[in-house]
């Protein structure tokens, strides 16, 4: 049997799109005959919502623990931020202490030390328990090849000081860039130095993994590595549930916003139009949104717009609930990346949107990875046209009227290759390659 010890900061019950990634990894490698263990931290070192099931045995998972003294203060500001309805409004208005908290440690946020991304990053504090029971879990079970996922990089450190202190393989999981990040941008000279020190953490690893080609390209370049592409996903099990869908026209988006780089402003443009012309009311056309959300700023925007009885934010919900939200929607909305632009960020939404089976409206500057998908597996539209949008869901309300529902025309085989399982045993081929 093939033992592979996953080294990652964010896993289950953590609820986020890394957790996600890293946990179904590890409920299907032992289909493709792999032995795991996981190294990670406690839940409660995260200020996430602990509803993301674990799918494997929680005697595979060694949770070495470390204090990290920003997580209360972080815990707080995800709290605020999942305030919802207008009198979060009213009250961001009014200038609470929380109207000033967010923005303020938002901007800290952005510099280093303080960030899941960049070095030193927010796990610096696990780099020493990390190695110690790294090394302890390969003393006692010998595992064949070790595989790293970052942000943040200590996960990198500690996969490196492993590989060169036991000699055993290491492939490098990438789901965000470390250098050249798109979220998170440092002075020139910075990126330099830290150019230097992500070539010399990675340069024992023996394979890189990332989600997309472009940055698999830009890996290339960049460490001189053979690198494989493994995206991110749906796995089927969590959509295969029958949901019945509502009956008003029901938009829905799941996840955070960030107003600064994920806008929906064109939809709320569309649907003013819409209201204008009274092809649509708040009885027969509603958009949800769930997650951690900037409640009150959502709601403002909507109300600059004059289509706020339209919209709901509902603040964060667990997984599960998540899923069915999405399969009980009209469509479902994907906001595009309006901030720096990086060729090969592919949010993860999209393809978890993929196994709802529901159409899906992208709205912002248009981005080559998600236009290609939604061509290739037939799922949705994009734009960014307030008119052309309007135009689309005059059509799509005009069917559903008419059907109850949307005649999409889905490739499901085109949409299958993004399963968590797929995807899954791309990287259990890849492990057994660098095992051997």
């Amino acid at each position: 049997m093939k033992r592979v010890l996953i080294i990652t900061h964010f896993f289950p019950p953590s609820q986020c799109p890394a957790s996600v990634r890293l946990g179904k990894m590890a409920k299907y490698l032992p289909e493709f005959g792999w032995e795991l263990r996981v190294l990670t931290v406690p839940p409660e070192i995260h200020p996430h919502p602990t509803t993301l099931p674990v799918e494997v045995p929680e005697s595979w998972v060694v949770r070495a623990r470390y204090c990290d003294p920003l997580t209360s203060l972080e815990r707080q500001v995800y709290v605020a931020s999942g305030r919802t309805g207008r009198a979060a409004v009213r009250s961001a208005k009014r200038g609470t202490p929380t109207s000033y908290l967010r923005p303020l440690l938002r901007a800290l946020w952005r510099l280093f030390p303080l960030n899941y991304t960049r070095f030193p990053d927010r796990a610096v504090l696990w780099y020493v328990p990390g190695i110690r029971a790294g090394l302890e879990l390969i003393r006692e079970w010998h595992p064949s090849v070790l595989f790293s996922s970052s942000g943040p990089v200590a996960s990198h450190v500690i996969g490196s000081v492993l590989r060169r202190w036991t000699d055993i393989p290491w492939v490098a999981d990438y789901r965000d860039l470390w250098t050249n990040n798109h979220g998170v941008v440092y002075p020139r000279w910075v990126d330099k130095l830290e150019c230097v020190l992500e070539k010399w953490v990675l340069k024992p690893a023996d394979v890189l993994t990332t989600v997309s080609e472009a940055l698999a390209a830009y890996l290339r370049i960049l460490h001189n590595k053979q690198v494989e592409v493994v995206t991110n996903g749906f796995d089927e099990d969590d959509f295969d549930q029958p949901v019945t869908l509502l009956k008003p026209f029901t938009i829905t988006y799941t996840g955070q916003v960030d107003l600064t780089v994920l806008n929906p402003s064109s939809l709320f443009a569309a649907m003013t139009q819409l209201q204008a012309d009274k092809f649509i009311t708040p009885e027969t056309f509603s958009v949800r949104f769930f997650g951690p959300s900037p409640g009150p700023t959502l709601l403002a925007l909507a109300e600059q717009h004059g289509v706020a009885p339209y919209v709901r934010v509902e603040g964060s919900i667990p997984y599960a609930e998540s899923v069915r939200r999405q399969k009980e929607s009209t469509v479902l909305l994907m906001l595009n990346w309006s901030g720096r632009p990086v060729e090969g960020i592919l949010s993860s939404k999209l393809l978890e949107y993929l196994g709802a089976g529901r159409p899906i409206l992208a709205v912002g500057p248009r981005d080559p990875g998600v236009s290609a998908i939604l061509a290739e597996t037939q799922a949705g539209w994009w734009s960014d046209n307030p008119a052309e949008i309007a135009g689309q869901l005059r059509e799509w309300i005009t069917w559903y009227d008419r059907l109850g529902d949307l005649p999409l025309q889905m490739d499901k085989r085109k949409v299958a290759r993004f399963g968590r399982r797929a995807q899954t045993h791309v990287l259990a081929d890849i492990l057994a390659r660098v095992a051997e």
